[in-house]
């Protein structure tokens, strides 16, 4: 059975709501960011969060607002939930309990590679990974790994004895592009993967 995270509830830390604009109203003058019924956005604090089960929201009547975020320490998270509907003037009297799922993790493995840049997939682990420039990447040159994405922690290369800086990320095709600056040529790099080898499951429960 799961239980609320480290003993506490989601805070809400945000109300929106949105009446209906007039039918046919052009999509030039609706207001930045409208969007009909009522949103309500929650703040969750802890430990190795890593990312939501975006098919898990326990909530009758609501949905799960897009893009749902773990800061990149895992301290820090945040969702939101929707419901359609007009709530203006409303939003006080309005009542919800429900709950989200979390994949947090505990202690983490470290597994380290040599590989050429640009070169063939190495095996490490359960995950695949490869340098360089990705077909279709909008990223460019990166670390490209496939496997259970969400249990990766940190990725860091090392090339000619420098380690990286991080430039972001991008999905593709099931897989996840880490990007690096300076991170080019045919030359050989030092990769590393922190990962989390076990995740759990656990529930985060909010009311308003």
């Amino acid at each position: 059975m799961l239980t609320p995270i480290f003993g506490q509830s989601a805070k809400l830390v945000s109300v929106t709501a949105a009446a209906g604009v007039p039918e046919g109203a052009d999509f030039q003058v609706k207001p930045m960011g409208y969007e009909y019924g009522v949103t309500l956005h929650f703040f969750v604090t802890g430990e190795n969060m890593i990312s939501f089960d975006e098919k898990s929201l326990k909530a009758d009547g609501w949905k799960l607002g897009s893009f749902p975020k773990v800061g990149d320490d895992g301290s820090q998270a945040s969702f939101a939930i929707q419901k359609k509907g007009n709530y203006l003037g409303k939003v006080d009297n309005l009542k919800v309990e429900g709950s989200v799922v979390l994949y947090t993790g505990g202690e983490t493995k470290t597994l380290t590679q040599k590989m050429k840049v640009g070169d063939k997939v190495v095996e490490m682990g359960s995950f695949k990974v490869n340098t360089g420039k990705a077909k279709g990447s909008f990223g460019g040159e990166g670390v490209h790994v496939k496997g259970d994405i969400k249990k990766i922690k940190q990725v860091k290369v090392l090339q000619n004895g420098k380690e990286l800086d991080r430039q972001g990320s991008s999905w593709s095709d099931g897989s996840k592009t880490f990007n690096f600056k300076g991170l080019k040529g045919e030359g050989e790099v030092e990769v590393t993967l922190i990962y989390w080898p076990d995740l759990k499951k656990t529930e985060v429960s909010f009311s308003k």
